[in-house]
């Protein structure tokens, strides 16, 4: 689990237990081999879509249950007609939450159903009807909230569940209604007078408020009520912090400059790297930010991760070209660069390590463009 290299090797085996006799070998054969992402067996996986033998006696779902995950992960369309079952179950058994350990331990567990959907924004118009049914009748905050988070992920994909969205606004959920929105873009323009309105409630949580007022500047470009609202705490709770809401309204955010630089000069990691990515956003002062942000990334170098040098390595813009070998030595290491554990271990550093490649690139191109332009 911590290391890379012992997966691959072990594949072939994983894959013949997914027919073992006994159900708790099948559950894990099958897990790893969903986990594993390997389009070679998707044939394997679903396959497995029929059985329906439990996990354990502790948790919840089918064996069945991982392949629809693991061919959602791979992109399938055969994991479609199973997750409109989940959605359409009044309480589904992938659940509406996420499960987190740091410990160093795997556990054969599902993933939350918000976060199997946004792994397939392409069989959006597939899901959505039934998406759009469940959230009219959802009947707690975690169930809205899920589905909310679903939503998200599939962005502009998404326009179509609009309505129930602003419906949303007037509810528990309503700062995750108004994240959704703010990534359905311009789509969303239909919420903008919800999303006013929202952001100037006085008596509404801080936290709804400024998601509101970030949401007008992603659905109309309309900056003010975000320069109203949003805060420049190292956290303002709910979903981001201002900062990094400030970061998207780019020079638009220039009467906050001043205070945003501010924060570059803190003792907390997470404060400096979100003033660092808003200071780069707003004006561009790379001497200013590129020193905190190779500070906080150094250790990536020698294979040691923590969720603040994940964050950093996302908001290093173009012109960093100092980071590039630190990210270089990152690639190269066997070590999962992750701080969880079981199947999130694997993941996370499959998806960090592509965001460190795509950083890199970008880095690349902006030097590509910066010699011919002075050629």
């Amino acid at each position: 689990m911590r290391w890379r290299s012992p997966l691959s090797r072990l594949l072939p085996a994983l894959v013949t237990r997914m027919a073992d006799l006994d159900d708790d070998v099948r559950s894990v054969g099958v897990h790893l081999v969903a986990v594993a992402g390997n389009p070679a067996h998707a044939d394997a996986l679903a396959a497995a879509l029929a059985d329906r033998s439990s996990l354990s006696a502790r948790l919840p779902g089918t064996v069945g249950d991982i392949a629809v995950w693991g061919l959602a992960r791979l992109g399938d369309p055969r994991c479609v007609a199973p997750l409109v079952e989940h959605i359409t179950r009044a309480e589904t058994i992938v659940g509406y939450s996420s499960n987190h350990y740091g410990a160093d331990f795997y556990w054969v567990e599902l993933p939350g159903i918000h976060e199997v959907l946004a792994l397939v924004p392409q069989y959006a118009a597939d899901l959505l009807p039934v998406v759009r049914a469940r959230l009219r009748d959802a009947s707690s905050l975690g169930e809205r909230r899920a589905l909310c988070q679903a939503i998200t992920a599939w962005g502009p994909m998404a326009a179509g569940v609009v309505p129930e969205l602003i419906e949303l606004l007037d509810s528990d959920a309503a700062e995750w209604a108004a994240e959704a929105l703010a990534a359905a873009g311009p789509a969303a323009a239909s919420a903008q007078a919800g999303l006013r309105r929202l952001a100037l409630d006085a008596p509404a949580a801080p936290s709804v408020r400024e998601t509101a007022a970030w949401a007008v500047w992603k659905v109309c470009a309309d900056p003010e009520p975000a320069l109203g609202v949003l805060g420049t705490g190292p956290r303002t709770g709910g979903l981001g912090s201002g900062v990094q809401r400030l970061a998207d309204l780019g020079p638009a955010a220039g009467p906050r400059l001043p205070s945003v630089r501010e924060l570059l000069d803190g003792t907390d990691d997470w404060t400096r790297v979100r003033a660092a990515h808003a200071v780069w956003a707003i004006s561009g002062e790379l001497d200013l930010v590129v020193p905190i942000l190779r500070e906080i990334v150094l250790p990536l170098g020698e294979g040691r991760m923590l969720p603040v040098r994940r964050a950093a390595v996302r908001k290093i813009g173009p012109r960093a070209a100092s980071v590039v070998p630190i990210l270089q030595r990152a690639l190269a290491t066997d070590r999962r660069l992750s701080h969880e554990s079981g199947w999130r271990a694997i993941h996370g550093d499959e998806e960090f390590r592509d965001e460190i490649r795509h950083t890199v690139d970008r880095i690349g191109r902006s030097a590509t463009e910066e010699e011919t332009r002075y050629a």
